[in-house]
């Protein structure tokens, strides 16, 4: 069964295509929380012949590209970036945001049949630059 979002016109939907179709669609949307403002993805989604090429990390940058641009035209920032991610499909989009500084929290959230994994990172961090520390 698909995840229904509701409807939210502050919400922004972004589309990647590579040549001349659709790779991935995503989804994002300001939200206030008790911690302070924060910029949440509520979906990302690549197309399953796009997978492990590289594609998803280079969207979810687009991704955090577009929400630095919408704040850049506000006197507020998010305090931090929330991403809620499927906890099947051995955990490759746990892995992808992680690869730029996400971090799961203890809180989770039920969504239909699937369990989502709260992911979050702090905005002050050079979230275009991370490199994540090499394994010792």
């Amino acid at each position: 069964m698909a995840k229904v979002l509701p409807d939210d016109p502050t919400s922004r939907h972004l589309v990647a295509f590579v040549g001349d179709g659709p790779m991935g669609i995503t989804r994002w949307r300001p939200a206030t929380e008790e911690s302070g403002q924060v910029a949440i993805i509520e979906y990302l989604g690549i197309v399953e012949n796009k997978r492990r090429q590289g594609y998803a990390k280079r969207f979810l940058r687009a991704v955090v590209e577009d929400i630095e641009a919408m704040y850049a035209q506000q006197p507020t920032h998010p305090q931090s970036l929330i991403a809620y991610v499927p906890q099947y499909d051995t955990f490759a989009g746990v892995r992808l945001f992680q690869s730029l500084g996400f971090q799961p929290t203890p809180k989770e959230e039920m969504a239909y049949d699937s369990s989502l994994l709260r992911m979050r990172i702090a905005w002050m961090q050079p979230l275009l630059d991370y490199q994540p520390r090499a394994k010792d």
